[in-house]
């Protein structure tokens, strides 16, 4: 499908506006970046510097294609000017309601016609959009975090919607080598945090009655399910340990174990302070003193660590 989308905003300076920015310039839109503070922007081009970085290290863009990708970023310290003349908004302020109601009805004043799309994780583009005068083309474009390096994005309408604005996005999306998925429904954590809360929850039991440390849980996400996560997801997993009978056999094969495996599954419905203070802090930090330098002992090795492994398992999906 082809878009009519040539020029994007990016509303919110921080790490996704500033991420999102990268990929929309890097892939030849002409971006308007909106933050209300400047030391916020001085901050963002600094990231966005070090994202094209990224891109050079791991050979994906020359210098010059950066120095021309970084040309076509305008920013701004008024909402107004940023999003007047563009054919998509993405919307990256903090998570909270009002903040991002006030945003939508400043759009609203200034441009009736981009496709709004909300980067929102927690919030439901329903409750974003009560008050605005133009719904039918509101929506969440959920990214995952570095939005410049992971493809996924979650799209999500709300009752008002037009079809073809949802459409539309998700060309724009795939267009720039994301893998964007539909929701029919608004749900909260979307799909992809609702299968990490319930990993992240399993963890916390499986370390709180002490059957593992947290860095054992890391190793058996790593170099088990992970190694085979990168490629094929559960159901397609399933469908290969089902053998010639494939899902189906899996489901039939498994189903005793899996009755005995529910029932003993976390059931806690709080985040104990306690558990973060006594088992989650401390088994972290022992894992992090195993690390080598090249796989990062501190917080900002780490990232980098994450960050090229992450390009590397991207060039082989072909999806940067």
């Amino acid at each position: 499908m082809q878009t009519r989308i040539k020029k994007v905003a990016c509303v919110g300076g921080g790490l996704i506006g500033s991420s999102w920015a990268t990929l929309f310039s890097k892939n030849g839109y002409l971006v308007q970046f909106y933050d209300i503070d400047k030391n916020a922007i001085e901050t963002a081009k600094q990231k966005i510097g070090d994202m094209f970085k990224q891109y050079h290290d791991a050979g994906i863009m020359t210098e010059a294609e950066i120095k021309e990708a970084f040309s076509r970023i305008s920013f701004f310290t008024s909402l107004g000017e940023t999003v007047k003349d563009v054919d998509f908004i993405q919307e990256n302020v903090p998570e909270k309601l009002e903040l991002k109601r006030s945003i939508l009805a400043e759009i609203d004043r200034c441009n009736s016609t981009a496709i709004y799309a909300s980067s929102a994780s927690a919030l439901r583009i329903s409750d974003i959009t009560r008050d605005c005068k133009y719904p039918e083309r509101c929506l969440n474009g959920h990214p995952f975090n570095p939005p410049h390096l992971m493809p996924v994005v979650e799209i999500v309408s709300n009752p008002h919607t037009k079809k073809e604005i949802l459409e539309e996005a998700k060309a724009f999306y795939a267009g720039m080598k994301k893998v964007p998925v539909i929701l029919n429904q608004e749900i909260y954590g979307f799909i992809g945090n609702r299968l990490q809360y319930a990993v992240v929850r399993e963890a916390m039991n499986l370390v709180a009655k002490g059957i593992c440390s947290v860095e054992d849980v890391d190793k058996v996400a790593v170099y088990g399910l992970g190694i085979r996560w990168a490629f094929l997801g559960p159901w397609l997993i399933g469908e290969l340990n089902g053998g010639p009978g494939g899902i189906y056999d899996y489901f039939d094969h498994y189903r005793p174990a899996w009755k005995m495996a529910f029932e003993d599954l976390a059931d806690f419905k709080d985040l104990q302070e306690v558990f973060v203070e006594e088992l989650a802090q401390p088994g972290v930090a022992e894992e992090m003193e195993h690390r080598t330098e090249e796989e990062g002992r501190t917080n900002e090795d780490l990232k980098s660590y994450r960050d090229h492994m992450l390009i590397e398992i991207l060039k082989m999906h072909d999806k940067i």
